[in-house]
């Protein structure tokens, strides 16, 4: 009996320290997580057991889809602290996507990159986070460009959403031109253009910042040709020897890329972008500079341009009055047919 004794008192207190001890590794594993940031509870499978409500969202892209997406989900209410994240790859079906563990409204902000890349986001735990998030020009291709998009959605409620996807960059094209030099010395003379460029172009920005104006700019007040030829894709602000322009219209769809500028006014230290024609005429080189209207995300200002006098001296100048007559209209990027991806 007294045996039989002694082995209960030895399992009573085995029994016991194993629990201490396992306490001490649950506080352990609480503090742990505890000091991880928010992005971090993105990659809890929380629906492991597939029992999880999905979401159905529907992908409307403006231009070639991306390789991958990712998908930011906050709190819709300050500080907007990150609920989850995940990104999904295009154009590969997902059967499903989660984001909405927690409770009440949501946005969803979305931003496109390579397949993979994950890195640059550890740091997000706040929507505020994401909109210092600088998008370079060295980084965009026109046939895949950069796009973001956000949508709003209710945990709980939501179930199915859409999500326009829009690119970052703009373009400048220009749809047709011609030369008009009648009653001028010149007249019947053609006008052969060996440069086109933009000055004052925006190559880094924060899209999601409010105002969205760029951080840095290239060619202000002159075209820097180095810098410009140090871009992985220098054409898309600078085009050369593009022949003659004479009496007779042609539709060349010459076209530049920058990002959005929303100045439309020469406001000391805010110019607007401005598209730059060089051209030779009689011998002598000169510049047709102009002015763009202020330009949101995603869109495209095309240009219908006729020249009617010599240009000036000086690209950054405005030109005279009357040498040139323009129509331009501002419209969606719509460089690939519009594409609808959907996760059902």
């Amino acid at each position: 009996m007294r045996i039989q004794q002694t082995h209960i008192g030895r399992n009573i207190s085995n029994a016991t320290s194993a629990l201490h001890s396992r306490s001490r590794i649950s506080a352990a594993l609480v503090t742990v997580i505890l000091q991880f940031p928010a992005f971090f509870s993105c990659h809890i499978p929380y629906n492991d057991d597939n029992t999880a409500p999905g979401l159905s969202l529907k992908l409307n892209c403006r231009a070639s889809a991306p390789e991958a997406l990712n998908l930011f989900f906050f709190h819709d209410r300050a500080p907007m602290r990150l609920d989850s994240y995940q990104q999904i790859s295009l154009p590969e079906q997902t059967s499903r996507i989660y984001g909405l563990s927690g409770s009440g409204g949501h946005l969803l902000q979305a931003i496109s990159s390579k397949a993979g890349d994950t890195g640059q986001w550890a740091g997000i735990q706040y929507y505020g986070n994401l909109q210092t998030t600088l998008f370079s020009l060295a980084d965009e291709d026109p046939s895949r460009p950069k796009l973001v998009g956000s949508t709003t959605l209710e945990a709980g409620r939501s179930r199915t959403g859409e999500l326009d996807l829009s690119p970052v960059l703009c373009a400048v094209r220009i749809r047709s031109v011609a030369c008009d030099f009648s009653e001028r010395p010149y007249s019947g003379s053609s006008l052969s253009v060996s440069r086109l460029f933009l000055l004052h172009a925006g190559v880094e920005i924060r899209p999601l910042e409010p105002g969205c104006r760029p951080v840095s700019w290239i060619n202000s007040g002159s075209l820097e040709t180095e810098a410009v030829n140090r871009l992985p894709r220098p054409w898309m602000l600078l085009l050369e020897n593009l022949g003659d322009v004479t009496e007779r219209r042609i539709s060349p769809g010459w076209t530049l890329y920058c990002y959005p500028n929303p100045s439309s006014g020469d406001v000391p230290g805010s110019p607007p972008t401005r598209l730059v024609i060089e051209a030779t005429l009689l011998g002598h080189t000169c510049y047709y500079p102009i002015s763009l209207p202020p330009m949101e995300m995603g869109t495209l200002c095309e240009m219908d341009i006729t020249i009617r006098r010599m240009g000036t001296s000086d690209p950054d100048l405005p030109a005279v009055s009357g040498s040139v007559t323009l129509s331009h209209a501002i419209l969606p990027w719509n460089e690939a047919e519009p594409q609808t991806v959907p996760f059902l």
